[in-house]
């Protein structure tokens, strides 16, 4: 539905407005004030996915602590948490390209200093996510235990999977070696973008799709 080849009615009942917000940007209607489909602050169909880092972080924070749970479903679930703080940074990277890494919570009475958080280079970013990835697929099961109940869940053929789609968008020419964006930089003068292609990224991402591939024959 966000491509050219298909459209709805207009004007659109409610229940696809959803479908009109995308044809909104193929009509050209985007706007740099108040962009569609906004996952930066949350707005005009986006989801405010900095909010969700922060619920992310507060629940790493937190889970260890956690009394009375058994081991397996502890680690299970700061698996899939890892997982979705490392989506929702890779969700972000795509849409703006180098962001704000968030390790870790700023504390809340932080002053404006702390707060005024520099965005990364891409491949600090692409880093991260798959940093997240790894350590997450270990305790990730291959098949969900109870579809019924569990139908959703991230599994680890499932992150292996997205992890190849990361490693494969690192190594593409969008990210490996754009001079489009040699000057692209922070106010330090710390460039954004690598402007010199690294063949090593075709062959770790390469690995990433046979691990998927493999973990997927060993699901069946």
């Amino acid at each position: 539905m966000a491509g050219d080849e298909f459209w709805l009615p207009y004007p659109q009942v409610p229940q696809f407005y959803a479908n009109y917000i995308f044809e909104g940007v193929a009509m050209g209607n985007q706007s740099v004030i108040s962009p569609q489909m906004n996952y930066w602050d949350g707005a005009n169909g986006g989801k405010p996915l900095f909010r969700a880092l922060r619920d992310c972080n507060i629940f790493l924070e937190n889970m260890p602590g956690v009394p009375g749970m058994q081991e397996r479903e502890r680690k299970k679930w700061i698996a899939e948490v890892k997982f979705l703080k490392a989506y929702y940074h890779f969700w972000l990277l795509r849409i703006y390209g180098p962001i704000p890494i968030i390790r870790d919570n700023i504390d809340i009475s932080a002053g404006t200093a702390t707060v005024s958080v520099k965005r990364e280079p891409v491949d600090s970013c692409f880093s991260y996510i798959n940093q997240l990835m790894e350590e997450a697929a270990p305790d990730l099961p291959l098949q969900l235990e109870n579809e019924n109940s569990e139908a959703g869940r991230i599994t680890r053929p499932g992150l292996l999977a997205i992890r190849a789609n990361v490693l494969v968008e690192a190594a593409s020419p969008l990210f490996n070696g754009n001079t489009d964006f040699a000057n692209l930089k922070n106010k330090d003068g710390r460039q954004l973008f690598n402007t010199a292609p690294d063949p090593a990224k075709w062959a770790k991402a390469a690995a990433a799709c046979k691990d998927a591939v493999d973990a997927c024959h060993e699901a069946g």
